[in-house]
Formats: C-alpha cells, structure tokens, sequence
C-alpha cells in the first residue's frame, strides 16, 4: 500500500516502493504529495490526489523528469477537478 507513505517519503527508503512485480528503490519524492523510485534505467513516479494516485512507470530511453512532470501535471489537475 502506497498512500499512507506519500506522507513521509523517507519512510519508503527502507523497503524500496514496489509496484506490481516489480520494486524499485525510493529516490525522495514531495512529503504528502508524490514518491519517486528508481530501478537502473527505469523508474517511477506516484501523484496522490484526492482519491486517485497516479502512476507513471517508464523504461530505458525515457528521462525521469518528463515522467515525473506529466505524472505530477496530471495529477495537479485532477486535484484542481476534486478528483
């Protein structure tokens, strides 16, 4: 379970953020706003609102940030919906 972590990114270090099967090692993140991880060349992102999270996942070829950017946009605006 990821949301009670979005509180405290640094609680995710010890343990990694593990998205279906696959676990990648936690990179910081905002406090109470997103979490990022890192595995090699992938990685991901994770944006809770309201009642969503959103979840960007991306591979080798991908830059981290454009991730981290549209995963964070996306859900800065489903905030600004009331999602």
């Amino acid at each position: 379970m990821i949301s009670p972590r979005c509180s405290d990114p640094g609680s995710v270090a010890a343990g990694g953020l593990k998205i279906g099967d696959r676990k990648f090692i936690s990179i910081g993140g905002i406090p109470g706003e997103c979490l990022r991880g890192r595995k090699g060349a992938a990685g991901c992102c994770v944006k809770k609102t309201n009642t969503a999270m959103v979840i960007g996942i991306y591979d080798e070829g991908v830059q981290g940030g454009d991730c981290n950017v549209i995963v964070e946009n996306l859900g800065d605006y489903l905030i600004g919906q009331n999602i």
